[in-house]
């Protein structure tokens, strides 16, 4: 398993050139790799890509048009496949991987849940469906749930002093 952790003081210039921001700091970074961790599941993503493959050019036999599943399934599988990088400055919380971009700053996130694979954060204050697509996860890696969970704890605390991370058991989460 192979995950890279490292703890940044670095200052990063702001991303608007807006006089009323202040110097975003790094705080915490890392990266996870999921196809470095369980490589196993890399014979079923081949297969997927080979069943696909096959059965579009079968449906469509120009060699143009294998370009489309191909795309479609290496964006379903990007967080498998690519590394995972995640950041948390003062400003917010970022993650990205291959072609996506996340981000969510502090004030606009309203709750955290922390369960054992990461810390989700969503800018809704109740549960609802729409938090998979307005809410971050993030993952943790190997060696560094401690480290995340007291730095998303004092950015919120800072932000948000009334707030509270919430725990998720396998009985909320089912």
């Amino acid at each position: 398993m192979r995950t890279d952790t490292q703890t940044l003081h670095a200052t990063v210039t702001p991303l608007s050139s807006g006089a009323t921001e202040a110097r975003e700091t790094t705080l915490l970074a890392w990266r996870v790799h999921r196809l470095r961790e369980d490589p196993r599941r890399l014979g079923l993503v081949v297969a997927s890509y080979a069943a696909a493959l096959l059965f579009w050019r079968l449906v469509f036999p120009h060699p143009i048009a294998l370009f489309l599943p191909i795309v479609a399934l290496t964006s379903a599988m990007a967080e498998y496949l690519f590394p995972i990088h995640y950041r948390v400055t003062t400003r917010g919380a970022y993650v990205s991987c291959f072609l996506s971009r996340l981000f969510l700053a502090w004030p606009e996130v309203k709750r955290a849940r922390h369960g054992a694979d990461g810390v989700f954060l969503s800018p809704l204050t109740r549960p609802s469906r729409l938090d998979q697509f307005r809410g971050l996860r993030l993952a943790f890696a190997a060696d560094n749930e401690e480290a995340v969970l007291a730095t998303i704890r004092h950015c919120r605390m800072e932000h948000a002093p009334n707030t509270e991370m919430a725990s998720t058991t396998a009985t909320e989460a089912a």
